[in-house]
């Protein structure tokens, strides 16, 4: 009976103790438990009010635990901040700090879609009983892609099991991310893209290949990586120049014409000799060397200079009396036209030498600018540049004219000279096409010069007589340059100067190239040695004698316009 008062004792002692023997072992356990990895779950802003979860319920005394995890969650690695709305991936942004350039921390959704960006500076952190907040960390100064997000540590635990804090007003406008607008070209999304450097392929300095942040890569057809974008052309040149218009300059007769009317122009004996054409209007080989670098992805500049060979025209004849040689000229004093006999048979020999040189170069620097790139149905690709900057000309010419007549023992030596020098300052402003397909692009470059041209005339002659043994007399003035006209003359006028070029360009190798093209240019006023003589002439005061009568030649200044035209062929060099 002792015993069973005994067993009946303990039981009741052991329902009475077992509540809580239940709550000191499970606190026991929860002790020696290891701490859980808190898991991110979506912003109540991010979502609105009719998307907020709800807040979990505080779990009643007694109520069985779901079993502890075997792993801890993890981080998922961080990704490039996608635009707003975007949800091709299947992911929403569960970190977001409202700074530009914080992480964002992506989770599978199973593609839902959300209702706008996130507005709030901290995250909602949930643990498996209780929530808590979590500040955001700051943004680092560069945003790598594809790094993991270092753990972060878990806040101790509340002893409460209060509900999360109440949800803040968004912001009326969502955070925008600082970045350079790049401009948009027709047919591309943009011309530079964040990512992948040089999208869509913009043109490198002369029609092929395109640069990859100007690292001195690019894509090229020939599968090889290009130099840079700093290109080197040269060029050989065969242009063609409008001529010089000059007067007739020597005449002859037949031997039998009376010395009154032998050589002069307007009697039906007269030949011409030299003159009354144009002179030094072949063709002319020279050299253009042009340097360019891109300095942005859309901006460069480019310098050219270019030069033709002197070209000479003339006319060399000596006669011992065998021939008649004359220089015609208009006589003022007599108002018909005459001759200066130079050899007529039986009385006196001599000769002439006539000579005209001609010089043209130029010289050029450019800013060149992209306004649009774009790839045609057919595969061209095509980009339109505007392009503006100075230009300078220069035409120079040298007219000389040299006589010699001997008679009896007595000699006269004469000589005309006619120089000119024009030289166009100006700006250029013009646009340039650029159509490329696999190896092979066409180049069509138009151009307008507006400036001033600068001429410069210099007239000077020259007489030295001499007889027998005496000292020779030296004179101003010859036949067409007397003292009237001698001296030197400039003047500056308004000009234009169009241009058109267009080159084709075939790639040999990633970094050099073969074109060939052709030019045209036109300029609107220059000033030649053959306009510059007058035929004129009052010989009262020739030899240094006094002037009587009507004053010639006198000078004025006679202009003319050059076109100039040719082909080119060269090769181009990219570092």
């Amino acid at each position: 009976m002792k015993a069973t008062f005994r067993f009946i004792a303990a039981m009741l002692l052991a329902g009475a103790l077992a509540p809580t023997s239940v709550a000191w072992a499970q606190s026991y356990a929860d002790e020696q438990a290891p701490p859980r990895t808190r898991r991110p779950v979506a912003y109540e802003e991010d979502y609105g009010d009719e998307y907020a979860p709800a807040p979990r319920p505080a779990r009643q005394p007694g109520a069985k635990r779901p079993p502890a995890r075997t792993a801890p969650r993890t981080w998922e690695p961080a990704q490039p901040r996608p635009a707003p709305g975007d949800n091709r991936f299947g992911v929403q942004r569960a970190g977001y700090s409202d700074a530009p350039g914080a992480y964002y921390n992506k989770r599978p959704t199973g593609g839902s879609q959300r209702a706008s960006r996130p507005t709030a500076s901290r995250v909602v952190y949930q643990a498996d009983d209780q929530p808590f907040d979590l500040p955001v960390n700051p943004p680092p100064a560069e945003e790598p892609a594809y790094e993991p997000v270092p753990r972060r540590a878990a806040p101790p635990q509340s002893q409460s099991n209060s509900l999360p804090p109440p949800r803040r007003a968004a912001p009326s406008s969502p955070p925008q991310r600082a970045s350079s607008p790049a401009p948009v070209m027709d047919g591309q999304d943009s011309f530079y893209d964040d990512s992948f450097g040089y999208e869509g392929g913009f043109e490198d300095g002369s029609g092929f290949g395109q640069f990859d942040d100007f690292s001195g890569d690019c894509c090229d057809p020939c599968g090889d990586p290009c130099r840079g974008p700093v290109y080197v052309r040269g060029e050989y040149l065969l242009w063609w120049l409008t001529g010089d218009s000059l007067p007739p300059l020597v005449t002859t007769s037949p031997n039998s014409t009376a010395p009154a009317l032998a050589g002069v122009l307007g009697q039906s004996t007269t030949s011409n000799l030299f003159g009354g054409e144009a002179v030094n209007n072949n063709g002319r080989s020279g050299a253009r060397i042009a340097a360019g670098w891109w300095f942005s992805p859309t901006e460069r500049i480019e310098a050219e200079v270019f030069g033709l060979g002197g070209q000479t025209a003339g006319y060399e004849k000596a006669s011992n009396g065998g021939m008649i040689l004359a220089r015609p000229f208009f006589n003022l004093s007599t108002g018909a036209n005459a001759s200066e006999l130079l050899s007529y048979p039986g009385e006196f020999s001599g000769g002439v030498n006539i000579r005209e040189t001609s010089n043209f170069v130029g010289a050029g620097l450019h800013f060149m600018r992209a306004l649009s790139y774009d790839v045609s149905p057919a595969g061209f690709k095509r980009r339109f540049d505007l392009l503006y900057g100075f230009r300078y000309l220069g035409l120079y010419e040298n007219l000389t004219a040299d006589t010699n007549v001997s008679a009896g023992g007595a000699s006269l030596y004469q000589t005309d000279g006619f120089k000119t020098s024009n030289s166009f300052y100006g700006g250029n402003i013009g646009a340039s096409m650029e159509a490329s397909r696999g190896r092979w692009t066409l180049l069509t470059i138009g151009r307008l010069g507006l400036g001033g041209t600068s001429e410069r005339v210099t007239i000077s002659g020259r007489s030295v007589a001499t007889s027998g043994s005496s000292t020779p007399v030296t004179s101003s003035g010859g036949l067409l340059a007397m003292p009237t006209n001698i001296g030197t003359y400039g003047n500056v006028g308004f000009a234009v100067v169009p241009q058109l070029e267009t080159k084709l360009t075939f790639v040999l190798t990633p970094s050099i190239r073969l074109n060939v093209g052709y030019d045209i240019m036109y300029w609107s006023r220059v000033a030649r040695p053959g306009q510059q003589i007058s035929p004129y002439v009052n010989p009262s005061q020739s030899q240094g004698r006094p002037l009587s009568g009507t004053p010639g030649p006198v000078f004025g200044f006679r202009e003319t316009s050059l076109l100039v035209q040719g082909l080119s062929t060269g090769l181009e060099f990219r570092f």
